[in-house]
């Protein structure tokens, strides 16, 4: 049986790294919304339409795809050794998951859509560029001791 390269290995986990912190954020997220309401005697279908057209909801799941997206991009940079690769590689994948989205949830205004798909690529740039320019700060003081 054949292992799979360490690089490959780099990508299953980003993938898996963005999955589990989006969705435990989003589970807090639908949490503290929730905290807010009186869902005593409101039904599944009551709360889930109201869900949908929560300002607080939107911009909170946007902010979350926004975060997860520059952490995974860091991450990779960080692990992986031909780390610009595995980079175009997670862009693909979440531009292909913004495409699934839009086609499973084809009720969210245009704007959203289109972020979907257009926003991967700039925000695994700046994550790739957050990490960068850490791991350039912290290997300074090193050249600075020889």
């Amino acid at each position: 049986m054949k292992r799979l390269s360490v690089e490959f290995n780099v990508l299953a986990m980003a993938c898996g790294l963005y999955l589990v912190v989006s969705i435990a954020c989003s589970i807090l997220l639908t949490l503290v919304w929730q905290l807010n309401l009186d869902v005593t005697n409101q039904n599944y279908q009551a709360l889930a339409q109201q869900a949908e057209q929560s300002p607080f909801i939107i911009i909170g799941s946007a902010i979350i795809g926004v975060f997860t997206t520059m952490l995974t991009a860091a991450f990779i940079t960080f692990r992986a050794k031909r780390h610009v690769l595995q980079l175009v590689y997670f862009t693909g994948l979440l531009i292909l998951y913004g495409v699934l989205s839009i086609v499973l949830h084809p009720e969210a205004s245009m704007l959203i859509n289109v972020l979907k798909v257009l926003s991967p690529a700039p925000l695994c740039y700046f994550g790739y560029l957050i990490a960068t320019q850490y791991q350039q700060k912290k290997q300074m003081p090193s050249l600075a001791a020889e």
